[in-house]
């Protein structure tokens, strides 16, 4: 079954956005993501031009309301992953047989054949978007025999960029604990297990070194218990999130971006949502993006 359980976070724009497909969250059986080479890119990066505060602050201190928060969003900007499968696999090998995000997801070596780059047009209450599709054909070289799976991911601005014969990790794994609380990871690493763009969903920060950290290893999660501002209209307010490994710290507050020095190197850091405790939910939630500086360009 294709979905993406853990794709929100909370009201008001934590996840999902374009994203319609998946396989439901991320996994490996492997510590990655502390080894670095060097950025993957040397173009101008958008995010880093940006502060990774949010100002948009109502008179009295309250945040936007539900309907209008989203627009504040990196949602606009972020690449979402539909999910790592085989199903659309239409390469030279033998397809793969499908792997379970659950029970610990998986990890394997990808060698990638081919990228394939387009576009549709979705249509939503009468209004039209143009999304831009990123389709990696590869091979599973921890399989035998080797077989053929795909990465596919989806934005409304922005596109991979990846060249046929390169090698990677691609991991994937969904924590379900309730129906309410899911959490899911997707992670694209290079060939030495640095980190080119891992994507987060409904992190639970009281739980997530076990639920996720051995797929970002080294990384620190921690929020402020300072509010930012209370959304009028639900239960939820917007708080920062901090981002360490070993002396590199991150500080972004919600529906904010920055580029950031994670494992001593840059990143492109896209807080999505950062939600303080609930009424109904005592602990904070977060769903971000990092992204190595180039993997990630904007759509031609």
């Amino acid at each position: 079954m294709h979905g993406n359980p853990a794709g929100v976070a909370g009201k008001g724009g934590a996840g999902g956005g374009v994203a319609s497909g998946g396989n439901g969250g991320a996994g490996a059986s492997m510590a990655l993501g502390a080894a670095g080479s060097t950025d993957a890119g040397n173009g101008v990066s958008r995010i880093c031009s940006l502060s990774g505060r949010f100002s948009a602050i109502n008179a009295d201190g309250s945040c936007p309301v539900v309907s209008e928060l989203a627009t504040y969003s990196p949602n606009n900007n972020v690449l979402f992953f539909l999910g790592i499968y085989s199903d659309s696999y239409n390469g030279p090998l033998p397809k793969c047989s499908s792997q379970s995000p659950y029970d610990g997801g998986f990890r394997y070596r990808f060698r990638v054949e081919q990228v394939k780059l387009g576009s549709h047009v979705v249509d939503s209450a009468g209004q039209q978007t143009k999304v831009f599709d990123s389709v990696i054909y590869g091979a599973n070289l921890d399989a035998n025999p080797v077989c053929g799976a795909s990465v596919s991911l989806n934005s409304v601005a922005e596109q991979v960029s990846l060249a046929p014969g390169t090698l990677l990790f691609v991991a994937q794994r969904t924590v379900v604990r309730s129906d309410s609380d899911q959490v899911g990871a997707y992670v694209i690493y290079d060939q030495n297990g640095a980190v080119l763009y891992a994507y987060l969903a409904n992190v639970r920060l009281d739980q997530f070194a076990g639920d996720l950290g051995d797929l970002l290893a080294g990384l620190g999660v921690t929020t402020s218990s300072d509010i930012i501002c209370r959304v009028p209209d639900a239960d939820m307010s917007l708080v920062s999130a901090t981002l360490s490994t070993g002396s590199d710290t991150c500080q972004v507050d919600s529906h904010s971006e920055r580029c950031c020095t994670l494992w001593s190197r840059t990143y492109e850091v896209q807080m999505i949502a950062a939600l303080g405790p609930t009424s109904s939910r005592p602990y904070s939630i977060i769903t971000f993006t990092l992204r190595a500086p180039g993997f990630i360009v904007k759509a031609q």
